[in-house]
């Protein structure tokens, strides 16, 4: 159990008023008595009301406090590797079937992929002919989610060079760099969404200026299907993505696969964080507050006090 705000129990320090006259009220009846050459009377009057005063002003001090039950919940999360999943947002990703897009698709394999690795701390980015951070990595998986739900949309923000095929691979290299994973990451994990319909690149070219950073694995999952199409748009998709997004794969010895293959992606990025140290992190699942029950239980004394005054 826990306080929410323990200095408020100080009002009930306010009892010590009533109980002060509680007890002058006695001395004096005491000594009536003794004047008069009466007896005390078997059970004395004070008693009652005394403790009555005391029952409320403890129930009332703890409502004030706000008392609550916690439902705590511990989890491992590591402290050597981090993850980036990086989405293809550029006008193409908009192509579909049955009214879910390509980024639709891209969404949920994310998170996918995501929960296989839930112990690692991951962030999101967008990619156009430029990769842009959205998140960077948490173990929060809940922060992940609605990141991933309310920015990661096409073309926010747009591309530096309009057009349907406007994404470049090329700013993957960027993550070799200090801008996206945090130093104390000695394993790094980069997950890039794309349907592989980008500008040419040169993959040696982009191997040796990630060669210059800090290494990281790379796991491309190609989002595409020949039946794709974009409504009221001449959009086609292309064919031979797939064998440009395999041949940048080579190049930059990363895995490549089709997003069809979610389990063979589940155990790529498996694979590339692999195992490692973990701290403990503590999360509030559940909250409830037991303040009004001791509020309410507060009217049973002040109720008995009130009874007595009116049979006074």
């Amino acid at each position: 159990m826990t306080f929410l705000s323990p200095a408020a129990a100080l009002v009930g320090l306010a009892v010590v008023v009533p109980l002060a006259a509680l007890l002058l009220l006695e001395r004096r009846a005491r000594a009536a008595r003794a004047l008069l050459g009466l007896e005390a009377p078997a059970r004395p009057a004070w008693l009652v009301p005394g403790a009555a005063l005391v029952a409320f002003a403890g129930l009332l001090s703890a409502a004030a406090a706000q008392p609550a039950l916690t439902d705590r919940r511990e989890r491992p999360v590591r402290t050597d590797a981090e993850a980036f999943f990086l989405l293809d947002i550029s006008r193409s990703m908009l192509a579909g079937r049955g009214g879910e897009t390509r980024l639709d698709r891209a969404r949920e394999s994310a998170l996918a992929l995501r929960s296989e690795i839930a112990e690692v701390p991951a962030g999101l980015a967008s990619l156009t002919d430029r990769a842009l951070p959205h998140l960077y990595p948490t173990p929060d998986q809940e922060t992940f989610s609605e990141t991933l739900r309310r920015t990661i949309e096409i073309e926010h923000p747009p591309p530096q060079v309009g057009g349907v095929r406007a994404t470049s691979l090329e700013p993957i290299e960027s993550f070799a760099g200090p801008f996206f994973f945090s130093e104390r990451a000695s394993r790094r994990l980069l997950v890039v969404l794309t349907d592989g319909e980008s500008v040419r690149v040169d993959p040696a070219v982009m191997q040796l200026a990630m060669a210059e950073g800090r290494p990281y694995e790379l796991v491309l999952l190609q989002i595409w299907d020949e039946a794709d199409r974009i409504r009221g748009d001449r959009y086609r998709p292309d064919p031979g993505s797939g064998e440009d997004l395999e041949l940048i794969a080579s190049g930059l010895g990363a895995d490549a696969m089709h997003g069809s293959r979610l389990g063979a992606a589940r155990r790529a990025v498996r694979a590339a964080v692999g195992r490692g140290p973990t701290a403990t992190r503590v999360e509030n699942a559940d909250t409830r507050p037991l303040a009004p029950y001791a509020a309410a239980l507060a009217l049973l004394p002040l109720g008995v006090l009130l009874k007595r005054r009116n049979l006074a």
